[in-house]
């Protein structure tokens, strides 16, 4: 009877080993850990296009411009944009104009975004600089009677570049900032001067062919050009 006790302890024994060891070597010594990160969603994520509306408060040589802009979303952190800005001064004289300068251009704009809300921009601009006398300084100045005419129109081709930052609120509401932007012209396609056919003194019309030779060059700058838009 004894002996039948003893082996009865040692199979209960053996079976309690044999199920700890199988239970040791089915679980896992380094059990892995999953953690789920979320990537962060660009605010231009499952968008196509943007359009906004401009204004440069500083902008030379002409300030207060206006401007309107359309483009595409052609990723997250990219965009392409087509934007146009036009600024006028006009000095009235009574019931006569004096005369007025315009001054507009129309950029290709790339926006290349870094971190989510600041951008650097870059692309091409066609640039229009146009100053009109007036008929009362017109009369004056030939001593007849003359509609008003151009004493200067230029048109030119060059770069741009910039950086600012454009946030996105309630999803699709964008409100920009282009903190500094630069356009140079580089190429004249066009430079002429309808005043010249009238005007007789030799200093006038140097004064006027010196003003056409800086304003074919003279760079543009833009600081603080607050754009609000949608992107859609």
């Amino acid at each position: 009877m004894k002996i039948s006790y003893i082996l009865g302890a040692l199979i209960l024994t053996a079976i309690a080993a044999s199920s700890a060891t199988a239970n040791t070597e089915n679980t896992p010594e380094n059990p892995e850990i999953t953690v789920n990160v979320e990537t962060p969603v660009s605010p231009r994520e499952n968008y196509k296009y943007i359009a906004s509306l401009s204004y440069s408060a500083a902008d030379f040589p002409i300030p207060g411009k206006f401007g309107v802009t359309g483009g595409l979303v052609t990723s997250p952190q990219q965009t392409w944009e087509l934007e146009y800005m036009r600024g006028t001064f006009s000095v009235p004289g009574g019931f006569r104009d004096l005369g007025s300068i315009t001054d507009s251009r129309l950029s290709l704009i790339g926006r290349t975004y870094f971190g989510g809300s600041f951008h650097v921009s870059y692309g091409l601009s066609y640039f229009n600089f146009n100053a009109q006398v007036g008929d009362q300084l017109m009369n004056t100045a030939t001593g007849g009677v003359y509609p008003a005419m151009n004493a200067a129109d230029v048109q030119g081709l060059g770069a741009n570049i910039g950086v600012g930052n454009t946030w996105v609120f309630r999803k699709d509401i964008t409100v920009g900032v282009d903190w500094l932007a630069w356009a140079q012209p580089l190429y004249t396609l066009k430079r002429s001067s309808d005043y010249l056919n009238y005007e007789t003194d030799e200093q006038s019309r140097r004064s006027v062919e010196d003003t056409l030779k800086i304003m074919s060059y003279v760079p543009r700058f833009a600081m603080v050009n607050v754009h609000v838009g949608m992107l859609f």
